[in-house]
């Protein structure tokens, strides 16, 4: 094993460790000797460095305004626009993950590992060597997918303007992206983390033996296994009702951290692939430098996929939440159900309806397919206005 298989946050250590040194971790914890964790607030050196992250990035952010307004190429037609809007929204998004961190979200974060160490204990606890080895191994992939990805577009930067154009400003500009894609890693992380846990109460339901039927105040088991009682059945209900909110619980912490941000983020993800495909385009029509149009077509697949994957992981699961109210009809439609699991059964599936697994940007919009769907039509239709400005 490549890791040790405690529980839940051994198997982050990808993401958190990352996550420190870009300065995204408001939250610290302490190993006691029964292999149990005491969630903390931020040390000193922790905050001192998340302070210093954001003055270098709020730094680069200035330096780069200053150096786009000293470049005349710059100063025609709308693209200076859409790369000062750009880089603001960046930039933006960067100094608010990482301040909010601090404040805001400090205690909200904190209590979000809270939530998924007790998840971890009452639900996860079946299946949870498959999901540490499996929760490892993607977070690794994608720290070191993300890490390569961004040192490869400075480089080609470097190799591409040969010195012409400040270094500075895009290796500014290149943190801040980063900082970006690893808070998006981290969100997408949390939501997995409630996909697995919607699917293992999913598959708790389905194999409770609650199937009883009462003739003559005789119950009379369909599968027999072990006969559970009709008492315990139900407590067992109510239990699943109560880890059920709980991740409702958990589903609300996690949107109202991290939906200002993800508002943010969906902008700026919008904005880049409309100024991308707009220099695609012009590029491929005044033949410029081959390197630079596969550049920004690398760049326009990065910021489409993490726009999708945002956008998919959400859906997923809201929809897994889902599954689990289409398992509690189903086992509501077996005739002659006991009447106190019966109740409680009727209890589940107006508690999911109540309760529903909702991620939206700020409440602006939701973050599901809809949305990918118009953003893509959107998207289309100011890339062929632009490109007419263009060549009007």
């Amino acid at each position: 094993m490549m890791f040790k298989e405690a529980n839940i946050l051994s198997a982050m250590q990808p993401l958190y460790f990352i996550s420190k040194l870009c300065g995204l971790t408001p939250y610290s914890y302490v190993e006691l000797l029964n292999n149990t964790y005491v969630i903390k607030g931020p040390s000193a050196p922790i905050t001192i460095w998340t302070l210093t992250v954001t003055i270098f990035v709020v730094a680069g952010y200035i330096h780069n305004l200053i150096y786009l307004f000293q470049q005349t190429k710059y100063h025609t037609a709308s693209s200076s626009v859409v790369i000062i809007f750009e880089k603001t929204w960046l930039f933006a998004f960067s100094v608010s993950i990482l301040l909010l961190g601090l404040t805001r979200n400090r205690l909200k974060v904190q209590n979000i590992l809270q939530y998924i160490l007790e998840i971890e204990q009452n639900i996860l606890k079946n299946t949870a060597g498959n999901i540490y080895k499996k929760t490892f191994c993607s977070l690794s992939f994608q720290v070191l997918f993300v890490s390569g990805f961004h040192v490869c577009m400075l480089y080609s930067y470097i190799k591409i303007h040969n010195g012409k154009d400040n270094f500075a400003c895009q290796f500014s500009y290149t943190i801040a992206s980063f900082v970006n894609t690893i808070a998006v890693i981290q969100f997408l992380f949390l939501l997995e983390i409630l996909r697995y846990s919607c699917k293992n109460i999913g598959e708790e339901l389905e194999h409770s033996e609650i199937n009883y039927l009462k003739i003559n105040n005789v119950f009379i088991v369909r599968n027999i296994h072990d006969i559970p009682q009709p008492r315990q059945q139900s407590n067992k209900l109510h239990h699943l009702r109560s880890l059920h909110f709980k991740l409702y619980e958990l589903a609300e912490l996690i949107n109202s951290c991290y939906g200002f941000l993800m508002l943010i983020e969906t902008t700026h993800n919008f904005v880049m692939v409309v100024g991308l495909m707009r220099d695609i385009l012009t590029a491929l029509e005044e033949k410029s430098d081959t390197n630079l149009v596969i550049r920004n077509i690398c760049l326009l697949i990065f910021y489409s996929a993490k726009e999708t994957m945002i956008l998919r992981t959400s859906q997923v699961t809201k929809n897994k939440s889902k599954e689990i109210l289409v398992i509690v009809h189903k086992l509501l439609l077996h005739p002659n159900v006991d009447q106190e699991c019966e109740t409680q059964l009727r209890l589940f599936a107006g508690q999911i309806v109540d309760n529903k697994f909702q991620f939206t940007a700020c409440g602006i919009f939701p973050l599901d397919l809809s949305t990918l769907h118009s953003i893509v039509a959107a998207a289309a239709t100011y890339i062929i206005i632009l490109y007419q400005m263009k060549n009007a």
